[in-house]
């Protein structure tokens, strides 16, 4: 399993564990019936899960103790890489306990994984990273399909900020039976949110607690397009980490106890005062001491991740930045704060969920829902945002990770929401122009340039880019663009100027999938040269709108002329502008394609991206289309 791969099995896990007693699972005749018919319906899955039971229960404001039971049927190899149990820990969760067995369909053990089978690994393990935290890892090797994966573990908490939500299962996974249970005691004030559409609620009590299930039998999978995902959020009001009470009463209540936690560690030395003072002396604006201080950051210092004790939460000092040169977000942020309270500049720390496939912020429902910090600074109306973790942004951008979303803005009052800056087509766009020779040989010469590269086409270009090798390069290329390269010429990649957005790139190749002949024809299509991650007719969402131009001339060889040239066209509409212009230009033996795409809003809606998707279809037609050159008979 692949380092993504375990970070998404970890939140998932965290996510759904539970609590329950550990007994052996008992197959009946009846029972492995009514399995087995589910292995012939889903022969096209590569696993499914036949048994998902979660419980968690609440015993204080400071302890929780979940367990999982789960019985997933594995039907082929991808089925077993996937089906892998990836279990987190740390100083607040511990693992209790964890059984694991594997049966035949018909319902015979093939074995018991014993301790021996579960593996113990650190996390972090990258020289930018350290913590304390690990995984519980097991890989349940067999090779005879189909068979049944069945497991319990049992884990326990002291750290209410650690997500108690659950989902039932994860996308694009059939699981034919699913619930929760959730009991606390009563008078203990729990919040409680149910996005669920299609479960079984029942609510009862005893002497002693309040106990809710949700139940599903009839088999679930995925969610419709465009729909959020079902799940319930569980978050205890008040909550203890080592001893630092809290409460989730509102967000203001949050933003305090965060407040509270990281008073007093933005002291810097004398010295570091003193070099903020030689290096703001020339800065004879408010913007220009803004800038000055973000680009000594970046000058002088770098992430690491940091996840040791209450890190997660609690800040280290501005001074151990100040003399070790790193930090996690948590530090550089705060560092990053101390320098313009010391310059009499107005900035507040930001909470904020960095992703680009998360959920959105729900804003009725104080909790926590964030795993970053950014830093933001009020400027009469012209705001700006720092991402203070990285070296090589620009100033003033966020990146697309934590753009258009809600963040908690950390004031001395407490908490409040705030929304980041969202990227636009002005500000999310790539503008490129390409020469193509088309060579006897069957091969094209191509000569590419991104002269401005913007908002997510920066990031890719640059982090596919920056820092690579030869080889790195040639292969994200190969694997990002439709044109397949037979030989690189050069590959070149320009710095990130941190005082403006645009990056620019280019590279020189041969290769024989431009074009194809056929007889004394050559055909190509109109434009071959989608951006990394385009949008087609399957993209389900889309953040951010965007602008693409792309400007291509290719050389007519000597002896060909023009048979067959696809008509001006566009499209208009309320999600795109597409156009494509192509003219000749016979001094020159040139033919210009020039491309234009703008999508013009944010699509997360099941509609409208329905609607989208015809454009796109359409858009993928006309891109297709091809060019003609026909061989000119010799004459004497």
């Amino acid at each position: 399993m692949n380092k993504s791969a375990i970070f998404i099995s970890i939140l998932f896990l965290v996510t759904c564990s539970s609590n329950h007693g550990m007994t052996e699972k008992v197959y009946d005749s009846q029972y492995i019936n009514e399995l087995n018919k589910r292995v012939g319906a889903f022969q096209e899955e590569d696993f499914f899960v036949n048994n998902s039971e979660t419980e968690i229960k609440i015993k204080a404001d400071d302890k929780v103790t979940k367990t999982v039971r789960k019985e997933i049927v594995v039907l082929n190899e991808n089925g077993r890489r996937e089906s892998e149990l990836v279990l987190f820990y740390d100083s607040f969760i511990k693992i209790e306990e964890i059984k694991a067995s594997i049966y035949s369909v018909d319902g015979v053990k093939i074995k018991d994984i014993d301790a021996d089978d579960i593996r113990d690994l650190p996390i972090l393990e990258s020289a930018s990273s350290f913590g304390d935290s690990r995984i519980k890892y097991i890989s349940f090797n067999h090779n005879k399909y189909p068979y049944i994966i069945a497991y319990e573990y049992e884990e326990s908490s002291t750290n209410f900020l650690y997500k108690l939500n659950w989902v039932p299962e994860e996308q694009n996974i059939y699981t034919n039976s699913v619930s929760l249970r959730l009991e606390y005691p009563k008078g203990l004030k729990v919040n409680i949110k149910d996005l669920t559409k299609s479960f079984n609620l029942n609510e009862f009590e005893t002497k002693k607690s309040e106990i809710l299930e949700w139940k599903k039998s009839k088999g679930i999978k995925n969610r419709a397009l465009g729909e959020g995902l079902e799940r319930v959020l569980i978050q205890p009001l008040k909550f203890s980490v080592s001893n630092n009470k809290g409460s989730f009463k509102d967000w203001e209540s949050f933003g305090h106890w965060y407040h509270t936690l990281n008073q007093g560690r933005q002291e810097l030395s004398d010295e570091k005062k003193k070099e903020l003072d030689k290096i703001l002396a020339k800065a004879k604006t408010r913007s220009e001491k803004i800038e000055t201080i973000y680009n000594h950051l970046q000058e002088n210092s770098r992430y690491i991740s940091i996840q040791l004790g209450i890190g997660g939460w609690q800040t280290f000092p501005a001074s151990f930045v100040e003399k070790n040169g790193y930090g996690d977000c948590k530090a550089l942020t705060n560092f990053t704060f101390a320098m313009y309270e010391y310059a009499g500049i107005e900035a507040y720390p930001v909470l904020i969920n960095s992703g680009l496939d998360v959920e959105p912020l729900i804003e009725d429902f104080p909790s926590n829902q964030f795993n970053h910090v950014i830093l933001y600074l009020p400027n009469k109306g012209d705001e700006i945002w720092l991402e203070c973790t990285s070296q090589i942004m620009p100033f003033n951008y966020i990146t697309s990770y934590n753009a258009n979303r809600y963040g908690l803005k950390i004031t001395n009052e407490g908490g409040e929401l705030i929304k980041t800056p969202s990227l636009t087509s002005e500000t999310n766009y790539v503008f490129s122009s390409t020469f193509v020779s088309l060579e006897e040989s069957n091969n094209a010469v191509i000569q590419r340039n991104i002269s401005k590269a913007s908002g997510e086409y920066l990031e890719k270009y640059y982090f596919g880019f920056a820092n690579k090798t030869e080889q790195q390069k040639v292969g994200w290329l190969n694997e990002n663009f439709k044109i397949k390269a037979d030989r690189y010429f050069s590959i070149e990649t320009s710095a990130i100027d941190r005082k403006e957005n645009p990056v620019s790139f280019s590279y020189s190749i041969t290769t024989d999938d431009y074009f194809r002949k056929s007889g004394d024809r050559i055909f190509f299509s109109t434009y071959q040269f989608k951006e990394p991650g385009a949008y087609n007719e399957h993209t389900k969402v889309i953040y951010y709108p965007s602008k693409e131009v792309d400007s291509i001339s290719v050389k007519i060889p000597v002896g060909y002329k023009i048979e067959v040239l696809p008509k001006d066209t566009s499209i208009s509409n309320r999600f795109v502008d597409y156009s494509l212009h192509i003219k000749v230009d016979t001094k020159k033996n040139i033919l210009s394609i020039i491309r234009t795409f703008i999508l013009k809003k944010e699509i997360q809606s099941k509609f409208e991206i329905e609607e989208l998707q015809a454009s796109l279809k359409r858009i993928d037609v006309l891109d297709e289309k091809d060019i003609i050159f026909k061989k000119l008979i010799d004459q004497d």
